[in-house]
């Protein structure tokens, strides 16, 4: 474990390592290519579903067109960007604040994440020390690792019950520093 800077060799491993966690986890993974082929995919993803959007993802223009609601309760799907993702454990950091509501991930039956190779990190001691350089430091923070479930007193494991039933992540390449 290290939280010191990701080697830029290093980078490729770590995505992988992260997809076969995500995996393991039963998340949906669609590695990309480019930028502009993660939002191929995404558009494919959200097809003709009412959308939420956090605040990453409405700057970045990419679902314009898309049938966007801002009640999280009235779309069928969330879409959020990420402060951080742990390539050890499959997990993905988002940090709460006006522009990037918790709701967004939460409330639709499905998120789709937009997850950077730039925001893979080791483990997640990279990932808090990530979170303790934020200025100002969020005062909340949601882990995901994979779709919500829960298990009832007959050991019956259910799916959704306190988040989406579906998560999806869009892996791509960027040029933004981690």
């Amino acid at each position: 474990m290290t939280n010191e800077p990701v080697s830029e060799s290093d980078r490729p491993d770590l995505v992988q390592e992260l997809a076969r966690t995500l995996a393991a986890v039963e998340v949906d993974v669609h590695p990309c290519q480019s930028e502009e082929g993660a939002y191929e995919t995404l558009r494919k993803l959200v097809g003709d579903t009412t959308v939420t959007v956090d605040g990453w993802v409405a700057a970045s223009g990419v679902l314009d067109s898309a049938r966007r609601v801002d009640d999280p309760w009235q779309a069928g799907i969330g879409v959020t960007g990420v402060l951080a993702a742990s390539a050890a454990t499959g997990t993905l950091a988002l940090v709460a604040s006006p522009e990037t509501p918790r709701s967004t991930s939460l409330v639709p039956p499905v998120h789709v994440a937009l997850v950077p190779h730039s925001r893979v990190l080791p483990d997640l001691e990279a990932l808090f020390a990530t979170l303790a350089r934020q200025d100002p430091i969020p005062s909340n923070m949601q882990l995901i690792s994979g779709p919500s479930r829960t298990g009832d007193i007959e050991m019956k494991l259910v799916r959704g019950v306190h988040g989406p039933e579906t998560v999806h992540v869009v892996l791509y390449p960027d040029t933004a520093p981690a």
